[in-house]
């Protein structure tokens, strides 16, 4: 034709034609009527500018890496890391997070804050000792005075915890899977941790009624279940396969299905399509618009062609690589300073934060390595060694304690002890009611086990009339009173006779005793 269609609407983005007074191939980019260039002509937009000389600069705004082209200047913004931003990391973050701890713990060592407020690596010694499961054992003799439970063991009681041998506290569990140890009047029993479920029928499962109770049924119609839980779709009679064309029920199952025959194609697309090996068509040609280059074209897809509506241009594929055609006499001519009419993007790591050098026809953008002074991308390795490091997270009244593979585990403190999130560690109880007692039974580790008021077979024999005192040894020594008094083994004491002879008289001698 010798001249531009009329009545082109932003809906014809992409049609083409030939204007044979031009000699020039035609295309409409929504709003114009587009002459395509011939080979060599230079680019026409990148990223949406069109100046014919545009520059790169770094920036650092944002909350994510983007690229920002306005007028004539792309900025390239990586902002810098943190809880609300993806970006390069900085050189004060990176020291930071090389300094955290790592995972290693040795085995049955806990973290403890040392005077220099830093978490050490220590093992738990003194008055009790914790093992690489989180067991606590208190030290023989280290309980010197009752440790005591208000309380027991009762029917309105329930808890999993009873005396072991030798009064040690062990934690019994049940052999049946899923089931607990349950206190009752009777004594202890295992059972399911909810009783109050009824037995339910191999393969059945629970479903409200009308009245809006549980009813046991049996899975049926599309679906069976069966005692593992593992539901089965029924079979819809079609043979298991690869179709080109199915035909579905009202459920979305495939109740038929065969391969797409010609007339399939045709009433699909609603017209006769056009034999690319010689027919020829008439009046304009619409490109295909799409937003991103067609994946998967080989060689054989030689002189293909596509419009980009995301770029407003018409691309071709060479046999190896897409090719923007450009408009006819446009092109930019000055990328960040650079004016070869071929050039090319290179990445580096040189410097101490991300810089764009730009020399000959090469623009090199640089993003070093981040480290203690560069600001940067995040090496593998760092990100291993980052990513290794001890999370802050750790369970509710959880410690961290070695385990036999020098790494640190969440345990929670057992055995002869328990700990509290706000770190009151408080001893398991021995049974004995609280109290105060004369004499009372402790075993290995020190723990009172029983309580009882001394009995006269508790002390040791004194021969008749003597009494126990002191002797110079310090010790409790079996004597007889003499001198100046004796006992008798009912208390009675007597003083001796001065050999005054008794009576009343008006003038007394007396000795340096008073006698």
């Amino acid at each position: 034709m010798t001249s531009d269609p009329a009545g082109l609407v932003a809906g014809d983005e992409g049609k083409m034609w030939y204007r044979s007074d031009l000699n020039t191939i035609m295309y409409w980019d929504g709003a114009a009527a587009i002459p395509l260039g011939v080979a060599g002509a230079g680019m026409q937009s990148m990223n949406g500018l069109v100046a014919t000389a545009q520059s790169f600069v770094v920036g650092t705004a944002g909350t994510n890496i983007a690229i920002s082209s306005v007028g004539s200047t792309h900025t390239l913004d990586i902002p810098t890391a943190s809880a609300a931003n993806r970006g390069a990391l900085s050189a004060a973050d990176w020291s930071l997070f090389n300094n955290k701890m790592g995972t290693s713990l040795n085995s049955a060592q806990i973290w403890v804050g040392n005077s220099g407020n830093a978490a050490t690596a220590v093992t738990m010694s003194g008055d009790a000792t914790l093992d690489n499961t989180g067991a606590l054992a208190i030290g023989a003799g280290k309980i010197t005075a009752p440790m005591l439970s208000t309380g027991g063991i009762n029917a309105a009681t329930s808890g999993v915890i009873i005396a072991g041998p030798a009064g040690n506290l062990v934690n019994f569990a049940c052999s049946t899977s899923g089931h607990v140890l349950k206190w009752s009047v009777t004594g202890w029993s295992c059972a399911y941790p909810d009783p109050s479920l009824p037995t339910l029928a191999n393969g059945k499962i629970w479903v409200g009624n009308s009245g809006n109770a549980a009813t046991e049924v049996t899975m049926s119609g599309d679906v069976s279940i069966d005692t593992a839980g593992v539901a089965s779709l029924s079979t819809t009679g079609v043979t298991a396969g690869t179709y080109s064309k199915v035909t579905v029920d009202a459920k979305g199952r495939v109740s038929a299905g065969a391969n797409l025959i010609s007339s399939d194609i045709i009433s699909m697309l609603g017209y006769t399509p056009v034999n690319k090996a010689g027919d020829v068509m008439a009046g304009n040609l619409s490109l295909s618009s799409v937003t991103s280059d067609p994946a998967g074209l080989v060689a054989g897809d030689e002189g293909k062609m596509w419009y980009r509506s995301d770029l407003n241009v018409v691309k071709y594929w060479d046999g190896s690589a897409a090719i923007s055609l450009g408009v006819a006499g446009a092109g930019i001519t000055n990328i960040n300073g650079l004016t070869a009419g071929t050039q090319s993007f290179v990445t580096g790591s040189a410097g101490t934060d991300f810089n764009i050098s730009s020399a000959g026809s090469d623009h090199t953008f640089n993003i070093p390595t981040a480290s203690a002074t560069n600001r940067g991308a995040l090496s593998s390795a760092d990100w291993t060694t980052f990513n290794a490091k001890q999370s802050s997270t750790l369970a509710d009244a959880k410690v961290w304690v070695g385990n036999s593979g020098n790494a640190a585990t969440a345990v929670s403190i057992s055995g002869d002890a328990s700990v509290a999130n706000t770190g009151v560690l408080t001893l398991a109880t021995s049974g004995v009611t609280a109290g105060t007692y004369p004499k009372v039974t402790v075993d290995a580790k020190g723990r009172v086990t029983s309580g009882a008021n001394l009995a006269n077979s508790d002390l040791p024999a004194l021969p008749d009339g003597s009494m126990w005192v002191g002797n110079s040894g310090n010790t409790a020594a079996a004597v007889s009173m003499t001198g100046d008094a004796s006992i008798t083994n009912a208390g009675v004491l007597s003083l001796a006779t001065s050999g005054v002879s008794a009576g009343t008289y008006s003038k007394v001698t007396v000795d340096a005793k008073g006698a």
